[in-house]
């Protein structure tokens, strides 16, 4: 009876466990599909966001791999993405501070977050000494205190004008700036050959107190005229404004010294 349990109890000691790797690698194998199919699916993103970056930035991105620095599938999606939100010269300068830099890239446990790294410098601008890619802090208040550019006025030509509008043309003359005149406008029917120069002594004919040379005339469109141009150089017609405006001189005036006359 003894020997018939000792043989029970050595069978049982040398049953080997019912094939537990296989049982492990049959419950293993759906999380190993789906393993894969994340796999999958980052890489097809990781091309999709390489479509977006330029030929030459996707050639130096295959170059590292080429000469060994990186692994294929070593910068992933994030880092990827990351470098396609810069503008196309800062990629440029981000791989060009890698290529100054390989050894660094070479030793880095992660190369995505090297690549990272090298984007959030190149938005703060301390990719290089220069500060290329900084934000300028005074760039919105410079815009707001910037005075805007004049457009450029296209003037048809003087004698083609006169063509367009032949016979006497009516302005209103401002007057404002001389208030012994009485009124504050004035309308003259004025040719469009006449100079501007005549428009001044004619206005002083009329009663206007300012001197002729002291005399400015401004349009709203065209701006200051000049003596020596025609009314139809301006390209002036009937119905506009002129407005008078007296010529003030400019700089200051010097004071003399109290202590000359000693």
């Amino acid at each position: 009876m003894a020997a018939e349990t000792a043989e029970r109890r050595s069978r049982s000691r040398s049953r080997s466990p019912p094939q537990l790797s296989a049982v492990v690698t049959k419950e293993n194998q759906p999380l190993t599909e789906v393993v894969q199919l994340e796999a999958r699916a980052v890489e097809e993103q990781v091309k999709l966001v390489e479509s977006v970056l330029s030929d030459e930035v996707r050639t130096r991105l295959r170059g590292y791999v080429e000469e060994g620095l990186v692994k294929p599938g070593d910068f992933d999606l994030q880092a990827v993405s990351n470098l396609a939100t810069l503008n196309k010269d800062l990629q440029e300068r981000v791989l060009t501070y890698i290529d100054s830099n390989k050894v660094y890239l070479t030793h880095s446990r992660s190369k995505a977050g090297f690549l990272v790294s090298c984007c959030e410098k190149a938005r703060r601008g301390a990719l290089d000494e220069k500060g290329i890619g900084a934000v300028d802090p005074w760039r919105d208040y410079l815009l707001s205190i910037a005075r805007p550019r004049p457009r450029q006025i296209e003037l048809v030509p003087e004698l083609e004008w006169l063509q367009r509008c032949p016979g006497a043309q009516e302005f209103l003359l401002d007057v404002q700036a001389d208030p012994d005149v009485g009124v504050s406008v004035i309308r003259v029917s004025l040719q469009l050959f006449h100079s501007v120069l005549s428009v001044k002594e004619k206005l002083a004919d009329i009663g206007v107190n300012i001197p002729v040379q002291k005399m400015r005339l401004k349009e709203a469109t065209v701006g200051f005229l000049r003596d020596e141009r025609t009314l139809a150089f301006y390209n002036l017609s009937s119905g506009m404004r002129l407005q008078l405006v007296p010529k003030r001189r400019g700089g200051v005036t010097r004071r003399g010294d109290p202590t000359e006359d000693f």
